[in-house]
């Protein structure tokens, strides 16, 4: 049984420079999970876009989730349902995005922490969309990811302003 394994590439583009879009992502994909062990997988996309593999046996059904921002890609995986999201900071009104999208829990965060709690709680979002499987109609909606005791978020910055948040199954983040 493989172990949870959160893959992080920088400068991504540059190991496939002459794909772009929905194939570079594919073979960014197919590269890791030949790491992880499962080489030859098949890549398959829901309605909405999201990749998944094609599982031929029971026990190649393995969970997944990509994100990319600037020149980083990365990649969670493992047996269980997983969302993960990277964001760098940039210029934005936290305050009207936060009192549109966030719950009142949420923006005393926002406003204790500011910038890097406005990212941290974005991150957090899009990796809990990603989790459910529901995209952005949890963030619209104005799903709640702070004190949530369903799921568990690891979050940390990959380097200055760029954030990153990995949801799991809670008692998974071991």
């Amino acid at each position: 049984m493989h172990l949870m394994e959160l893959y992080i590439i920088e400068n991504y583009r540059d190991l496939f420079p002459a794909l772009s879009g929905s194939a570079l992502t594919d073979a960014l994909i197919r590269d890791l999970f030949a790491a992880y062990g499962l080489p030859d997988v098949r890549i398959a996309r829901t309605e909405q876009g999201k990749p998944y593999i094609e599982a031929a046996r029971e026990e190649e059904h393995i969970h997944f989730s990509v994100s990319h921002s600037g020149n980083y890609f990365v990649c969670l995986i493992d047996a269980h349902p997983v969302g993960v999201d990277i964001q760098y900071a940039r210029k934005i009104d936290a305050r009207k995005i936060g009192k549109r999208y966030f719950t009142d829990e949420e923006q005393a965060v926002l406003a204790e922490q500011g910038e890097k709690g406005f990212f941290t709680l974005w991150a957090r979002k899009e990796a809990y969309c990603k989790y459910t499987g529901n995209g952005l109609a949890e963030i619209i909606k104005g799903t709640s990811v702070w004190g949530r005791d369903d799921v568990a978020f690891l979050d940390f910055q990959l380097e200055k302003d760029l954030y990153c948040s990995c949801c799991m199954m809670k008692g998974n983040e071991g």
